[in-house]
């Protein structure tokens, strides 16, 4: 008996594991810095984003316009959280660059709210606030939850896996999809000579990918 192990991921867990990386990478680089950040925190993404990234079926070139920042030019823990407030946080009544999908939508708060906690407990997940800490319509909560689903359909048998895609479809549909290219507009607006610029083009880039990706294999099906 041969005692290597030769096991190979298929083409199809390749890109969705990459893909469930992306997600999971984005939806922390908008939440608040932890005290904990390292200095590189942003060579470290990029090269997570890079990794990722050779394994998607569509390309995203806005990473490497995050190698423009680096610590050397004050990108560090502090001036970190400083900015993040500074574009995000509700200091004068209302932040520069809203978070929340609600701010986006012609849709009733009310609605949206309701209609993404049912997509999050239909998959088993028990929203709250409490705990989150965020609104259901924040925009990491938000990629959180796609990259839990393309996680489930990367270890999900062919039979079941359909399940996965057509929600992570109906998903960016109806919500990511619909707000983000607005919420990246803003914020590489506001935020063009900051980190938090280049990574809005990531998303954007990310998400306009990943959508026509879904539409295309949906088609298929």
């Amino acid at each position: 008996m041969n005692s290597d192990l030769d096991v190979e991921l298929s083409s199809h867990n390749r890109i969705t594991a990459a893909r469930s990386q992306f997600y999971k990478i984005l939806s922390r680089v908008f939440a608040y810095p932890p005290d904990g950040l390292q200095q590189d925190f942003l060579i470290e993404t990029r090269r997570q984003l890079r990794e990722a990234a050779d394994e998607l079926p569509f390309p995203v070139p806005a990473i490497e316009s995050i190698a423009q920042f680096d610590a050397s030019q004050g990108a560090d823990a502090e001036n970190f959280a400083v900015m993040y407030s500074g574009i995000f946080d509700n200091c004068s009544g209302r932040p520069a660059v809203s978070l929340h999908e609600k701010d986006y939508s012609k849709k009733d708060t009310k609605y949206v709210w309701e209609e993404l906690i049912r997509f999050y407990e239909h998959f088993g997940l028990n929203y709250d606030l409490g705990r989150c800490k965020e609104w259901p319509d924040h925009v990491g909560i938000q990629l959180e939850f796609l990259h839990y689903l393309t996680f489930l359909e990367a270890g999900a048998p062919e039979d079941v896996a359909d399940i996965y895609v057509a929600a992570e479809g109906d998903f960016l549909e109806k919500h990511v999809a619909d707000w983000v290219p607005k919420f990246s507009e803003k914020l590489r607006s506001m935020a063009e000579d900051t980190p938090y610029g280049s990574l809005a083009q990531v998303l954007a880039q990310f998400v306009e990918g990943d959508t026509e990706f879904n539409r295309r294999r949906r088609t298929i099906q």
